[in-house]
């Protein structure tokens, strides 16, 4: 057995394969419709609003911030490079002294690599989550067997029909596809937008911009959960947590065949690592177009700045420290 996932999604799974099947059910021995009509009404209302609120936050997400970030740092990089640099393309360290804009060109996030690449391969895990939990959804209804007659999809546990703990058992095939276009692909969709348009927007904000930017995307993420959880009755919800898939698996011989299982998880999973790694290194250097992959003068400038502009103007202020408070906060104005 396997889970439903809890979320709009899985709503959406449940619908195709339960609750459209429940619905022609009730049809041939005359049960009333109602609740199936409304359970199937509200789930599409559901996915419909889900997809609506993502991929429309993903476009503006795209519009309206990330370009707008990425013009504002490169018009920032552009005119440091005009003004402190020579034709020759050396430094001037004299211009770069008297540089006025040289906060915000130390505060530009990819001017630490590890600070930055670090960021992004959090985001780059994150969005490998939802890539493997719709990975997972694809493997199981993939090995589900094939129905001709909807009524064979599922298996009521309860004794009370149409009613508590059900396992899906098959699909037939319009419901395999079904689940494909309406699921799988919106879910993979929404997956792979968020990464290149998160890495481009988190590249081009600052140190604190881009872990607040990386917050505000994962909220983006949740918020198939967050319909879930918020806007749908507790019994839909609970006829998700009931529902369950239902694959049947060889029996296991050998040790040798458990162990075999383990380890091809364990592949699976140095895979996903393996693509999260080579999509950091493959993006920063060769496919993003914020900045120059190699900002390590810019850095070098940098580091004697941010290391005077950061020093605390006070580091002793203790309730014994009276004396040292009021030399760094001294009360009025010396005039002459």
């Amino acid at each position: 057995e396997s889970d439903v996932p809890e979320d709009v999604y899985g709503v959406a799974i449940v619908t195709i394969a339960k609750d459209i099947t429940e619905l022609i059910m009730r049809l041939r021995i005359g049960a009333p419709l109602k609740l199936s009509l409304i359970r199937i009404g509200v789930a599409l209302a559901m996915m419909a609003v889900n997809l609506v609120l993502q991929f429309g936050l993903v476009h503006y997400t795209r519009f309206y911030i990330a370009n707008s970030s990425v013009r504002l740092v490169q018009s920032h990089f552009k005119h440091f490079r005009a003004h402190v640099y020579d034709v020759t393309g050396e430094v001037n360290s004299a211009k770069w002294q008297q540089y006025p804009f040289q906060d915000e060109i130390c505060s530009i996030a990819m001017t630490e690599r590890v600070f930055c690449y670090t960021i992004l391969f959090l985001w780059t895990l994150t969005i490998l989550n939802e890539v493997r939990t719709a990975q997972r959804i694809y493997t199981t209804v993939s090995s589900l067997p094939r129905c001709t007659l909807a009524s064979d999809m599922l298996a009521f546990q309860d004794c009370i029909q149409f009613e508590g703990r059900c396992c899906i058992v098959g699909l037939t095939r319009l419901a395999r596809i079904a689940l494909y276009l309406l699921v799988l692909l919106p879910k993979f969709a929404i997956s792979f937008f968020l990464l290149h348009i998160g890495s481009r927007w988190l590249i081009s904000g600052t140190f604190s911009d881009m872990i607040l930017n990386s917050l505000a995307l994962g909220f983006v993420i949740e918020i198939d959960d967050l319909l879930f959880m918020t806007v749908l009755p507790h019994g839909m919800q609970n006829q998700v947590r009931n529902t369950k898939f239902f694959v049947a698996e060889p029996k296991v011989q050998h040790l040798h065949e458990v162990d075999k299982r383990h380890i091809q998880g364990y592949k699976r999973t140095g895979c996903y690592m393996f693509f999260g790694l080579a999509y950091l290194f493959i993006y920063m250097r060769y496919m993003q177009s914020v900045l120059p992959p190699d900002l390590e003068e810019v850095r070098k400038l940098c580091f004697g700045y941010l290391e005077k502009a950061q020093s605390p103007l006070c580091r002793k202020l203790g309730v014994f420290d009276a004396t040292n408070a009021q030399q760094c906060y001294p009360f009025g104005i010396e005039t002459e």
